[in-house]
Order: C-alpha cells, then sequence, then structure tokens
C-alpha cells in the first residue's frame, strides 16, 4: 500500500514510507530497521552541523548550550504544573544521565547539583 502512495516520491520519502509498513517477515523487518538507522544517523549528522553553525556563528556558545541541555534534562523529571510531558526530551535514554553529563564536561559537585535539582523536580510532580 505505500509503496503506491510513495512511488511518485523521492527516493528518501520512498525509503521513509518503508517504516510505515507492517512487515510479514524478517528481512521487511531488517530493511526497516536500516532505514530507521539511516534516519538516525542523518539526523544527528544535522543537528551537529546546525550546533556548529551557530557556534561559528557566534548566536550561541558552549556554556549557553550546555546551560539549553541542562534545563531540558531537568524538565524531563518532572515539575509543578498540569502539564510537566510538555518539555519532555529523550536526552537521558541514549546513555547514562551521569555519563551523558560528564560528555557536557561537568564535574562531580556539578553533577551532584544536578541530580539534586532533579529529585526535586521529581518531588513536585
Amino acid at each position: 500500500m505505500t509503496e503506491n502512495m510513495f512511488s511518485n516520491c523521492s527516493p528518501e520519502l520512498q525509503a521513509l514510507a518503508k517504516l510505515f509498513d507492517n512487515p510479514t517477515d524478517l528481512k521487511k523487518v531488517g530493511d526497516q530497521l536500516e532505514v530507521l538507522r539511516s534516519i538516525v544517523l542523518r539526523a544527528i549528522q544535522e543537528i551537529e552541523s546546525v550546533k556548529r553553525v551557530l557556534q561559528d556563528t557566534g548566536v550561541i556558545d558552549s556554556t549557553t548550550y550546555q546551560k539549553v541541555i541542562l534545563d531540558s534534562l531537568l524538565r524531563d523529571k518532572g515539575g509543578p504544573g498540569a502539564t510537566p510531558w510538555l518539555g519532555h526530551t529523550y536526552y537521558n535514554y541514549l546513555m547514562p544521565e551521569e555519563q551523558y553529563l560528564r560528555t557536557l564536561g561537568l564535574n562531580d559537585n556539578e553533577i551532584a547539583d544536578f541530580m539534586e535539582a532533579a529529585a526535586f523536580r521529581q518531588q513536585l510532580t
């Protein structure tokens, strides 16, 4: 079904259409995983490119970037209000949280402060 819908589209969209198929054999599941893998890798490349442009043009510096990431991670922990899930991100699922914080350049004290703030936010939800 999806093959007909996307037959006049670019090869990229045709590949993306495979994600909407309901595979009936392992070969098709493998094809879907390969498409998903390529999409994720391409998205990572795009994000890193945009991040570099923003830093090279002075729109954002590494300190501001770090603050934005930490704020996103804290929003994941919940907070006061009726809709804490609206600020949800997925950074903490890519690798263990402490390891990710270390990749951002945080030291032990900063990580401990983050964990304390995260625990506080979880109590608010």
